[in-house]
């Protein structure tokens, strides 16, 4: 906090001449004994003691200086032209009696109340001391020009600022505007002719213009703090460098962000930002233990801005870059000592280029996309991503994750993107887990050329890149490093739940796992790869595959060294029945017990009946050709399933996949019988339904071909207009003679670069204000659908949180979704269906939440059966909601078989488990409010699970 210096230089006298008094009074005994003359003592002090005085003035000189030069703020305020009484007074300039029109040089301007400025008028090398709550207006259609002015407070309390209201022109050159709360505040329609080299220091906003006009480009202005505001925000970080509002064609070079909570914020503005520094955000939110919110930010762009940020410099920031709705073009800049470099929300049908960056010292998240699938192109190439915990906001046990492109659901509209040539280095310290890469929620990606290094010594997992339930991505030419003997944990590529994925020409040198596919992988490919090896566990690993997985040879090259280089986990039923091509001559094979391997289902497949002649006879014509992606499973997965603890999720899901892909193309799978039954059987069954809804979503939510064809060329031109007013910029500073002229030009540009925009926002609009009259339809029919199983239940949960989200932008969770997302997050994601991995995705969107305690089904023990499901489990719960006293009535019991009932916590945590032959089960524990999930299990491995809530009065 600053001192109020009204009272400091009475008190520094004071400290001077008490030093000084203890001389005076020691060689007081003799002059007060002497007989001198007033005269004549008077004489001898000054002789004696003209040395002191000589010093004591040095000092009052420099304390002056001291004063004047880092103090004047809260001097005396003495002026030479005074207007206004009051915090309450206005005074008009024009009723001055100062001449009106022209320079006003070298004054002194007291300011109390409101000054209006009525007239064109120029000031230069001026002195404004503004008392408190004071302010400037320049009024409606009159020009003021500043030019190496200063503009302070003359108390220790803020004024309010400079304000230009509509049509008047502002030029501000080389001036200093210290301690306003808005040093410059632009009404709709006010030109900001000139903006250079002026500093705003301990301003809450520097600059804060709304649908104003700028004639010349924003060059060396610098907005700083210490971090702390005077009265009425004393001790506070400044909100904002600079806020600019529906503005077109801002160019700033040279821009310096010190000490703010948002450098820079754009609402609808489009900005090019070149040799940009900012540096010290605001510290990170804790108020709501044990979540973070983030609220301070480098640069933050929203509704239908357009970011250009290059070769900049962005340091010591909770967050580098956030973009939301908002074309993002950041390239050659440098973001260091964060806790996340660039995120990007929301931004469906913009553009997304993110290359050519350094992002250096991160703590947690290096560059994420969320929920913005689809844009018109999305392209991450060329960084640099380190992940390091000295970041001043890191700590070992941070989850690091390199590029994290994620939705709240599956979408697999995404086209015309690509991640390639990005480096990405794991942190230094321990961390929970470490992606490389990771997509989730996302397809029709192409993957090449990344390189991910995460071998420093530790037992955490480590990924190099993961997708989940994201398929039809291309893996193509990638090396993932994370061998050596103290990373047992590390998997080059995790393949989960997605399908119709090419992996050619890969390195993996993962000391635990090459390549393990987990879960529904459909009809894909692995060849070309360089499986390096030695592996712990597996070259290969194949965890609950249901569909063709094919190892196409020759070209992989294997030189791991374990006793296993492949392996299946899983029923050997199910292995021994689907259609693996997975090996050539020379690759051994071991299955886990109880396969007794190597066995013929790893060498070839089996049963070579029409769904298999399919792979080399892609349009079912008898003629052969390539591969088709034609692949659905056998008769096991489409008319028996696969029960037991662990199975019904999975199998769930692996239908609805089936059956997306049927309802996407009518020939899919032959048209055998059986595929033809299968459709027939699930044409208005739920799971049918759920998978022609996810279809409509994705059909929804993807451009058509006008949207997309109209929104290329207008960003072409566009890019054209921005590109010309940046070269005007740099003929305007090379030669200012032509000002005036330069900047009329400039301003006829940025109109028509407004009207290009606004067109494009134009179809933005009617694209989402389609969507949202497909995606009410869509609400109507999932709301019709009623769950019988708890895989249906989630599924219906989530996907109708995500349309709700989608339909309305301001749709807040209520405390009890948010108590049921977070439930249905922690069940274990083989038994819940894909509405585990939605809920997870949704609650790491909003809270940052990705630890899930059962995400590896620790809790849920059992054993796993390929028996059909016979005797169906089903019980009820009365009352529900209760308050811990409650009844659960178990039904298709009739035999009274044994049944073992689990209740959990939103934690996963058991809170009840116990054995019982009986139908009716009475329930009486304290159990403290809250959502909870039961489990029953019957002895066949047939399990059932429900919600219920504790309510207290």
């Amino acid at each position: 906090m600053r001192p109020n210096l009204n009272f400091a230089p009475p008190l520094f006298y004071r400290m001077i001449f008490r030093s000084n008094l203890g001389k005076i009074k020691f060689k007081s005994d003799v002059v007060t004994k002497s007989s001198f003359t007033l005269k004549e003592i008077q004489a001898g002090f000054v002789q004696k003691f003209k040395t002191i005085y000589k010093i004591i003035q040095i000092w009052l000189l420099i304390l002056q200086i001291i004063i004047l030069a880092n103090s004047s703020s809260f001097g005396q305020c003495v002026c030479n032209l005074n207007f206004g009484d009051s915090e309450f007074s206005t005074s008009i300039w024009s009723q001055s009696g100062i001449a009106g029109n022209g320079y006003v040089v070298d004054k002194i301007i007291c300011i109390k109340g409101t000054l209006i400025i009525d007239v064109d008028i120029k000031f230069l090398n001026c002195r404004f001391k503004m008392f408190k709550n004071s302010s400037i207006y320049i009024s409606n259609n009159n020009k003021f020009n500043s030019s190496h002015c200063t503009y302070e407070a003359c108390e220790s309390f803020m004024w309010n600022g400079i304000i230009g209201t509509w049509g008047s022109v502002l030029e501000f050159n080389n001036n200093t505007i210290n301690d306003a709360k808005t040093g410059i505040y632009c009404y709709p329609n006010t030109t900001l002719k000139l903006m250079i080299q002026n500093k705003f220091n301990r301003c809450q906003f520097g600059l804060y213009a709304q649908s104003a006009i700028v004639g010349s480009p924003f060059v060396g202005n610098s907005y700083f703090s210490n971090g702390t505001m005077i009265p009425p925000f004393q001790g506070l970080y400044p909100e904002r460098g600079m806020l600019l509002i529906n503005i077109a064609g801002v160019t700033e070079r040279k821009g310096r962000y010190d000490h703010m909570k948002i450098g820079i914020e754009l609402i609808g503005t489009i900005y090019q930002g070149d040799k940009i520094f900012i540096q010290n955000g605001g510290p990170l939110d804790f108020s709501h233990p044990p979540l973070i919110f983030i609220t301070s930010f480098g640069i933050a762009a929203g509704n239908y801005s357009d970011l250009k940020l290059t070769n900049s410099l962005i340091r010591s920031y909770p967050v580098g870059v956030f973009s939301g709705n908002s074309n993002t073009l950041v390239t050659n800049d440098t973001i260091r000592n964060v806790l996340s470099g660039i995120l990007v929300t929301e931004n469906k049908g913009l553009n997304i280029d993110i290359s050519n960056n350094n992002l250096d010292t991160l703590s947690e998240l290096g560059i994420v996309i969320q929920n913005s699938t689809p844009t018109l192109k999305t392209r991450i190439a060329n960084n640099l991503i380190n992940f390091n915990s000295f970041s001043i906001y890191g700590h070992p046990g941070d989850l690091s994750i390199g590029i994290d492109i994620e939705n709240d659901v599956l979408l697999d509209v995404e086209q015309n993107s690509e991640i390639n040539n990005n480096f990405i280095f794991e942190n230094n310290l321990v961390t929970p887990n470490y992606f490389g890469i990771s997509l989730f929620n996302v397809g029709n990606l192409l993957v090449t050329d990344n390189t991910s290094v995460f071998s420093n010594p530790t037992v955490m997992p480590k990924y190099g890149i993961s997708t989940v339930r994201s398929p039809a991505i291309n893996i193509f030419n990638n090396t993932m490093i994370g061998g050596g003997v103290n990373t047992p944990n590390s998997t080059g590529y995790y393949i989960r739940d997605s399908d119709i994925n090419l992996l050619c020409c890969n390195t993996s040198i993962a000391v635990d796992i090459g390549t393990e596919f987990n879960g529904t992988c459909l009809d894909s490919k692995i060849s070309g790869s360089n499986f390096n090896g030695p592996y712990i566990s597996n070259a290969l690993l194949f965890s609950f595959t249901w569909t063709a997985i094919q190892q196409i040879y020759p070209g992989n090259n294997w030189i791991g060294q374990s006793p296993i280089d492949a392996r299946y986990i899983g029923d050997p039923f199910i292995a021994s029945n689907d259609n693996f091509i997975v090996s050539s001559v020379g690759l051994p094979f071991h299955p886990d017990n109880p396969i007794d391997g190597p066995i013929d289902w790893f060498i070839k497949p089996l049963n070579p009946d029409q769904e298999y002649l399919c792979l080399i006879d892609p349009d079912c014509n008898g003629m052969p050709g390539s591969n088709c992606n034609d692949f659905p499973n056998d008769e096991y997965l489409l008319t028996k399933g696969y029960s037991g603890l662990h199975g019904e999720g999975i199998t769930w899901q692996a239908r609805k996949n089936v059956l997306r892909k049927m309802w996407q193309d009518s020939n899919f799978g032959c048209n055998t019988s059986l595929v033809d039954s299968f459709k027939i059987a699930n044409l208005n069954s739920n799971l049918g339904k759920l998978a022609r809804i996810l279809n409509n979503i994705n059909n929804s939510l993807a451009l058509t071909a006008l949207e997309k064809f109209t929104l290329d060329s207008l960003n072409i031109l566009k890019n054209q207009m921005m590109w010309s007013i940046y070269q005007l910029d740099s003929i305007w500073e090379i030669d200012s003679t032509y000002y005036d002229y330069w900047s009329a030009i400039r301003i006829s540009q940025v109109n028509q670069l407004s009207l290009i925009n606004q067109q494009m926002v134009n179809i933005l609009n009617a694209y989402h204000t389609n969507n949202n009259s497909q995606l009410l339809d869509i609400q109507v029919e999932l709301e019709s659908i009623n769950p019988v199983n708890i895989m249906e239940e989630n599924d219906l949960f989530t996907t109708g949180i995500f349309l709700s989200k989608n339909i309305n932008e301001e749709y807040i969770l209520s405390e009890l979704q948010l108590s049921s997302l977070i439930l249905t997050a922690s069940q274990c994601p083989l038994d819940g269906g894909e509405g585990v991995s939605n809920a997870r995705a949704m609650l790491n969107d909003l809270m940052q939440v990705t630890n899930f305690i059962s995400g590896t089904c620790d809790t849920f023990i059992g054993a796993r059966n390929n028996n059909l499901k016979v005797n169906l489990v089903d019980f009820s719960i009365k009352p529900n909601p209760n308050s811990g006293n409650f009844i659960i009535e178990v039904v298709n019991n009739p035999n009274h078989f044994n049944n073992t009932i689990s209740i959990y916590n939103l934690n996963s945590e058991i809170s009840i488990r116990i054995q019982s032959d009986q139908n009716i089960i009475r329930i009486n524990k304290p159990l403290k409010s809250g959502l909870y999930l039961i489990q029953l299990v019957n002895e066949q491995g047939n399990s059932t699970t429900k919600k219920f809530m504790v309510h207290h009065e």
